[in-house]
C-alpha cells in the first residue's frame, strides 16, 4: 500500500491493465485512495463476444464515480467474436463508457499491433466512431 501512497501524493496517473474478473479488486483500492489517478485501458476487457454486459456495466459505473479515472476505448475489437464481428457489436460498451465517464475522461487508443490480430487500424478506428454516440459528433475533434 505504500506504493499506492506515493502515487496518490505525487498525482502519478497509472494505467489499469483489467479485466473484468479484476474490476472489484480495484474498486476496493479506490475506496482507500479515492483521488488515485488512473487510467482503465480496453475498457477492461469487456465480454463482447459472449454479449455479457453485467457485472462489467455495473462495475464500470462504479468506477466512473471516482473524478480521477479515466477509460480508454481501445482493444474492444479483439473482445470481439473473431469470426462475425461488426462494429455494431461495440455499441453497448461504447455507449456505456460515454455515458458514465462523459466526453472529458474517455480517450481512444487503437491497441495497434494486437489489434492487428482481428483488423486493421483504420477498421478499428472507423469502428469506433461508428460505434460512438450521436450526441458525441461535437466532441469528436
Amino acid at each position: 500500500m505504500k506504493n499506492l501512497e506515493l502515487v496518490v501524493r505525487d498525482e502519478f496517473t497509472i494505467d489499469l491493465q483489467l479485466r473484468p474478473r479484476h474490476l472489484p479488486y480495484m474498486l476496493e483500492v479506490l475506496r482507500v485512495f479515492p483521488t488515485l489517478r488512473a487510467v482503465i485501458d480496453h475498457a477492461a476487457k469487456p465480454f463482447i463476444a459472449e454479449k455479457a454486459l453485467d457485472p462489467w456495466k455495473r462495475q464500470m459505473t462504479e468506477m466512473a464515480a471516482y473524478p480521477n479515472v479515466m477509460c480508454k476505448l481501445s482493444g474492444l475489437v479483439t473482445e470481439a467474436n473473431q469470426q462475425i464481428w461488426g462494429w455494431e457489436d461495440l455499441v453497448p460498451y461504447v455507449h456505456h463508457v460515454t455515458q458514465v465517464f462523459g466526453t472529458d475522461r474517455i480517450m481512444f487508443g487503437s491497441d495497434w499491433p494486437v489489434c492487428l490480430t482481428t483488423c486493421s487500424y483504420r477498421e478499428v478506428y472507423d469502428a469506433l466512431l461508428k460505434a460512438l454516440p450521436p450526441l458525441l459528433d461535437a466532441a469528436r475533434s
